[in-house]
């Protein structure tokens, strides 16, 4: 009986130390994220804005929504919440319409390899009602954190529709003169002389400003611009919608600044035209965009990428592209001056007509990209 009890006991032993040493190694194992399960199933919103997908490195945070709801809305804010406690404001898009899929992109440095749980937090409203009226969405996101610097080398770097940019005028705004810079870049910009605040109805994308015909309205801002950018890249984007056939069309920059290199954006007035007029290392120099690209009373969207290392220039119109002109020994902006801002020019060389969704980028768009921002994803 006795020799029994002791090879129960013996048993028991053996058997229970092989179990605890499973339940170490499953736990070494979860600890080291073996289990992680990532996907969409890690990002939980409502019903109404469903996840997509999401990602979060160490340098930056995206989520991506489907708008469910029947009816456009504008988003007022978004930030990100970490243990109950705000730790940062996001971007986002502006006025989503539905059915349609939008992002909220955080900038917040976080610990590589890290296991996170975070909240994001939307304000939002009904495009035809008022911001008064806001409503709350919370999307919960957990997920490990990933190395922006790992991502890219493998080159599997997402990268959202606000990465590198410089500046982003949404003209959302009820009333006053001032322009807010939507990219955290602090370059706010005033509007000067004549000009009017439109409705969701008469704009593109949420609100928008009209520069009146023979008003001499235009837009700048009083920083200047530094283009820190090794790959010496640039991307203008907006929806334009020209009243009138006066003078030059400015969508950006000053004419005859040949002495430092520059660029200006501009379009002859009764042709249509559009140009784009650069420094070529001893005078001015330019190339033709489009001809006749320009259709009075109707909004279109222009994207003008330039690489300068490479001498070529792109431009889409309504997201596809039109031209692939080559450049002549084009020489990089380092400093966009304030006078380089959209539709500012001397004399007669100002944007008659509406700006919605005004955006300067860093970096050479891609053909999907440019067509993303046509299409408000």
């Amino acid at each position: 009986m006795v020799k029994k009890g002791q090879a129960a006991l013996e048993f028991l032993t053996t058997y229970g130390w092989a179990f605890l040493i499973i339940l170490v190694m499953i736990g070494g194992l979860a600890y080291f994220g073996v289990f992680d399960i990532s996907g969409p199933e890690n990002c939980v919103s409502s019903v109404e804005f469903g996840c997509q997908s999401n990602i979060l490195t160490d340098e930056y945070q995206v989520v991506k929504l489907r708008n469910n709801l029947n009816e456009a809305f504008t988003i007022k804010n978004a930030s990100i919440i970490s243990n109950g406690v705000s730790i940062g404001n996001c971007l986002h898009s502006n006025t989503v319409e539905p059915e349609t899929t939008f992002e909220i992109y955080c900038t917040i440095n976080l610990t590589p390899n890290k296991k996170e749980s975070l909240q994001i937090e939307m304000n939002y409203y009904p495009s035809t009602g008022s911001s008064a009226y806001t409503k709350t969405n919370t999307i919960q996101i957990k997920s490990k954190t990933k190395s922006a610097t790992e991502l890219a080398e493998t080159g599997s770097l997402i990268r959202p529709s606000f990465y590198d940019l410089l500046a982003y005028w949404t003209f959302d705004e009820d009333s006053g003169n001032i322009v807010y810079d939507s990219s955290q870049n602090l370059n706010n910009a005033t509007i000067y002389n004549t000009y009017s605040r439109l409705t969701e109805e008469q704009c593109k994308r949420g609100k928008c400003i009209e520069l009146t015909n023979g008003g001499g309205g235009y837009v700048r801002t009083s920083n200047t611009f530094q283009l820190d950018n090794p790959k010496k890249e640039l991307t203008v984007a907006t929806w334009v919608y020209k009243t009138g056939n006066t003078g030059h069309v400015s969508i950006l920059g000053e004419a005859t600044q040949c002495s430092t290199p520059f660029i200006w954006i501009y379009g002859t007035g009764t042709a249509t035209n559009l140009n784009l007029q650069y420094r070529n290392g001893v005078s001015c120099a330019s190339v033709q965009l489009c001809s006749a690209c320009f259709t009075l009373n109707e909004w279109m969207h222009f994207a003008i990428v330039v690489k300068y290392s490479e001498n070529k220039a792109y431009f889409y119109k309504n997201g596809n592209l039109v031209s692939q002109p080559a450049l002549s020994n084009s020489e990089f902006p380092n400093l966009l001056r304030y006078k380089y801002l959209p539709a500012y020019s001397s004399g007669g060389d100002k944007l008659y007509g509406r700006l919605d969704d005004y955006r300067i980028y860093t970096r050479a768009l891609n053909a999907q990209e440019v067509q993303n921002l046509y299409l408000n994803n």
